[in-house]
């Protein structure tokens, strides 16, 4: 590689980087890759200091849950993932009737809620259908304020 060319890379690396919104980008994506580990991949380490987030659950009658990420403080966030977890850390069952600004994603097994585009919201819900399993539940959440701040481990007690 000549000088030149490696300078005109290297120019093209720089301006790509000024103009180019990651977290414009990561609000779009499917983070289907992060249903495991529930990390969101944005290169910067979960926050330690306690989440400005809680999520909690209401079982309804039908035996289904409302499942809510809300703001404890005002805080609002950009992006978030929810998922339903048994006592052996597997996702299980459904979720369906999400907000707007949400949407299902499949996590084998399982399937989760996230984001759906870059707006910023204090609070979230959707609906989760055991299907047929029976047994402990614990709902998990993760919440993103901005690319670069964000909490894991947003937990629910567990469910019987």
């Amino acid at each position: 590689m000549t000088k030149s060319s490696s300078r005109v890379m290297c120019w093209t690396a720089v301006l790509a980087m000024t103009f180019f919104n990651p977290a414009e980008s990561f609000s779009k994506m499917d983070v289907t890759p992060a249903c495991n580990s529930m990390m969101p991949g944005h290169g910067f380490p979960a926050q330690t200091r306690p989440s400005p987030f809680q999520l909690s659950a209401n079982r309804d009658n039908d035996g289904k849950f409302t499942v809510t990420l809300s703001s404890i403080d005002g805080s609002q966030f950009e992006g978030f993932l929810i998922q339903a977890r048994d006592q052996n850390d597997v996702q299980i069952g459904a979720f369906h009737d999400a907000d707007p600004t949400a949407r299902i994603i499949e996590c084998t097994p399982g399937c989760a809620v996230q984001h759906d585009g870059e707006r910023k919201r204090t609070q979230i819900s959707a609906r989760w259908d055991p299907l047929t399993y029976s047994g402990p539940v614990q709902f998990r959440a993760t919440a993103v304020e901005h690319f670069d701040t964000y909490w894991t481990n947003i937990n629910t007690d567990q469910y019987v």
